[in-house]
């Protein structure tokens, strides 16, 4: 039996409420558990939100919000971080509307789920309801992934990979610098046998268009603090 939107909304509702650490999503017809996260996880996010706090301070960075998101608005995700004005969500429930929505912010968890949830349905998920940026930081691999330009079909079509310790741009509508230095100090997530992000630079500039497609080889070895020399595609 195909599960509706309604019927998911009713049983996190109802889940949420008997256990308050308990948080669900719906992705591609699914339903998905996003599991406590662990004080390195808690760390980035936090980071995160400082700096976007000082580079914009007419902007909130919201660690909370769930939001509508696919084609047709029938998935629900509750990202990490949800960039947008002060205030855009008053009144607007456990679901928000994606319209409004500067940047969706996903950090990997050490487990074994965290491939083909953070790195391919939420992208997908996420390009498909037109977010302009989504920020994925992956402590396995050391990165950050920054996506734009979406496209309801072919997802983000501008893929840029920086190594941790490197610095970025996140590209328009967002347009805040990150410096990465800081986060080597939270990974925690050991290498395992999950596809290996491309190379990319680890020099400040702005995302540059690549292809839809992203390949993911073996997991670097004592890469902490190398830079690659290529984006990714």
């Amino acid at each position: 039996m195909t599960l509706s939107v309604a019927m998911f909304q009713r049983i996190a509702e109802f889940a949420e409420h008997e256990d308050e650490t308990v948080r669900f999503e719906f992705i591609d017809g699914r339903i998905g558990l996003r599991k406590v996260i662990n004080g390195n996880h808690g760390a980035i996010t936090m980071w995160l939100i400082r700096r976007c706090m000082r580079a914009r301070p007419e902007l909130d960075l919201n660690p909370l919000q769930g939001i509508k998101v696919e084609a047709y608005r029938t998935g629900r995700a509750r990202p990490d971080g949800v960039l947008a004005p002060v205030d855009h969500f008053v009144g607007q429930g456990d679901w928000a509307e994606p319209h409004g929505v500067l940047m969706a912010v996903e950090i990997t968890s050490c487990d074994a789920e965290t491939h083909e949830r953070d790195r391919i349905e939420k992208p997908r998920a996420y390009a498909e309801a037109g977010i302009p940026v989504h920020l994925l930081i992956d402590r396995e691999h050391l990165s950050l992934l920054v996506h734009s330009d979406p496209d309801p079909r072919d997802g983000y079509r501008d893929i840029h990979v920086v190594r941790l310790g490197g610095k970025v741009v996140l590209p328009d509508p967002v347009g805040i610098e990150l410096d990465t230095e800081e986060l080597r100090q939270y990974v925690d997530c050991p290498p395992d046998s999950a596809p290996r992000l491309p190379q990319a630079p680890s020099t400040t500039e702005k995302p540059r268009s690549r292809s839809t497609e992203t390949a993911w080889p073996s997991p670097p070895e004592n890469s902490l603090g190398a830079s690659a020399s290529s984006p990714g595609t």
